[in-house]
């Protein structure tokens, strides 16, 4: 009977251990990337993508955080295929039936260039400012504030962040994967941190 409870109480901490390795955050990233996905179904309802991301996200969260992350190219594909279909189904949102939008080349300089891009804008983690000199600062949600340079290359955009008492400035870039003149979606080269950014209007 010991023996008994010993195992159904570590079952029960094992879950709970799974389900505390998603924090809010990557569970707002993970439901923004499907989202973003999702604007290519043209006759699918702002509804119909909401509910199609809950469910998405209930699935992915069922997965323990590291083993989610861990999961290699061919692996990642194979979940959102098969996760994509069970929760259509549920839903009885038919995907195939629904016109897919030809996916926008993020690279064309008609759709994203510098001066398109300046401005400030915030994501669920930061605001932050593009200048037309070439720099930029990052307040994020704690209050740390970072500042640097940054370019654009082509849907690639580019921060270096200054460094303190003349050392290597280090550098991080991310891939834009939709851009409008108000919003933008972006990742991390990585692919594993998915953010959409909002532009800020002065009322």
């Amino acid at each position: 009977m010991k023996q008994f409870f010993f195992v159904a109480f570590s079952v029960i901490l094992f879950n709970n251990c799974i389900a505390q390795s998603w924090t809010k955050g990557d569970r707002e990233n993970v439901y923004s990337e499907c989202i973003g996905n999702m604007g290519k179904y043209e006759n699918v309802t702002k509804e119909q993508k909401e509910s199609f991301c809950i469910c998405y996200l209930t699935e992915a969260t069922k997965i323990a955080k590291v083993a989610y992350d861990n999961m290699i190219e061919i692996e990642l594909k194979k979940f959102k295929e098969t996760t994509m279909i069970s929760c259509s189904k549920s839903l009885g949102i038919d995907l195939n039936a629904s016109p897919m939008v030809e996916e926008k080349k993020t690279e064309s300089k008609s759709e994203i260039s510098r001066d398109a891009i300046l401005g400030h804008w915030r994501d669920d983690e930061s605001e932050f400012w593009l200048e037309d000199s070439g720099n930029y600062t990052i307040v994020y949600n704690g209050g740390k504030r970072n500042k640097g340079t940054w370019s654009l290359d082509g849907a690639l955009l580019m921060l270096q962040k200054d460094k303190a008492l003349g050392l290597i400035k280090s550098e991080k870039t991310f891939k834009i994967l939709m851009f409008a003149s108000d919003h933008f979606v972006f990742t991390s080269i990585s692919g594993k941190d998915t953010h959409n950014a909002y532009r800020v209007i002065k009322k």
